[in-house]
C-alpha cells in the first residue's frame, strides 16, 4: 500500500507542479471540490436501502471499459479534443459512481461477514479519491486557462477598437 502511495505521488508530481505554477488556489479548489463529491456520494451509498447499489458493478466496468478503449482508439484516429472533455466529465461521473459503489460493496461485506478486508476496501476508495482528484483539478485547470483567454481577448479586443 505504502509502495503505490509511492508511486501514485510520484506520478501525480509533474501535473500539480504544472498548476501550483499556473495558479495556486487551483490545488485548494481541488481538494475542497473532491472532498465535497467524495464526502455526497458517500453519504448517499451510507443512508440508501442496503445492498442498492451494487447493481452499478457490471455498469461501472463497462463504462471504465469503454472509456479506456476510446482513449486507445483515439490514439490511432484522432479526435482526441473530444475525448478530453469525455474524459474529464465522463470520468468523473464515472468515479463517483464508483465511490458509491464500492462504499455500498463495503458495508454488505460488513453486515453480511461481520468483518471486511480493510487494506483492500481503503485501496479501492482511495484509488476513487485520486481518480476524482485528478479530474477535478484538470476540470479547473481547464476553466481557469479558458476564463483567462476570454478575459485576454475581450480586453484586447476593446482595446482594440479604442484606437
Amino acid at each position: 500500500m505504502m509502495a503505490l502511495g509511492f508511486s501514485i505521488g510520484s506520478s501525480l508530481h509533474p501535473l500539480l507542479s504544472h498548476v501550483i505554477a499556473t495558479d495556486s488556489r487551483i490545488v485548494f479548489s481541488a481538494v475542497l471540490g473532491t472532498a465535497l463529491v467524495f464526502l455526497c456520494f458517500t453519504l448517499a451509498a451510507m443512508v440508501a436501502p442496503r445492498r442498492s447499489f451494487l447493481y452499478l458493478g457490471g455498469l461501472l466496468a463497462t463504462a471504465l471499459s469503454a472509456l479506456v478503449f476510446t482513449g486507445f482508439l483515439t490514439r490511432f484516429i484522432g479526435g482526441h479534443h473530444n475525448y478530453l472533455f469525455i474524459s474529464l466529465y465522463g470520468g468523473l461521473l464515472l468515479f463517483a459512481g464508483f465511490v458509491v459503489f464500492d462504499t455500498d460493496k463495503i458495508i454488505s461485506k460488513i453486515e453480511l461477514h461481520g468483518a471486511s478486508d480493510a487494506v483492500t476496501d481503503a485501496l479501492e476508495l482511495f484509488l476513487d479519491l485520486i481518480n476524482i482528484f485528478v479530474r477535478v483539478l484538470l476540470i479547473i485547470l481547464r476553466n481557469s486557462k479558458r476564463s483567462n483567454t476570454n478575459t485576454n481577448n475581450s480586453g484586447s479586443k476593446s482595446g482594440s477598437k479604442r484606437r
